[in-house]
């Protein structure tokens, strides 16, 4: 016939074979660290401008600042005929979570723009602002 099997009974047994001993910490012992995430450097590169009966107008006087690391808040450099160019760091392919990255962008007498940055950049993008 089968005893009864209580959890006070298993917890002794358990101890028995597992004792429970504080260790310090040696000299040699490896701390438990999470995975090295590896990040890739991609660059970035576009215009931004406005339309203009249904053609682009380049605008210079533009500024434009990465956020959520993609840049950390330093405003990105637009050249002339709006060209910009920047580099962002992603997480490689065997990341578990994703980067979230994202430009703002604003003008004088332009609405603000933001605009999500993903690995899928991959050509120059066109970035339109609303100016009335």
């Amino acid at each position: 016939m089968a005893g009864l099997v209580d959890g006070q009974w298993i917890l002794e047994k358990l101890i028995r074979l597992f004792p429970l001993e504080e260790q310090a910490v040696g000299v040699d012992d490896l701390p438990a660290l999470r995975p090295a995430q590896r990040e890739v450097s991609i660059p970035f590169e576009g215009r931004v401008g406005t339309r203009s009966e249904n053609r682009f107008v380049p605008l210079e006087r533009v500024e434009i600042l990465g956020i959520r690391e993609s840049g950390d808040g330093q405003p990105i450099e637009v050249g002339a005929g709006g060209h910009f160019r920047f580099e962002s760091a992603f997480p490689d392919e065997h990341a578990t979570a994703p980067a979230t990255r994202q430009l703002v962008i604003r003008s004088p007498g332009c609405s603000e723009r933001r605009v999500p940055v993903t690995r899928a950049w991959l050509r120059p993008r066109q970035i339109v602002l609303d100016c009335p």
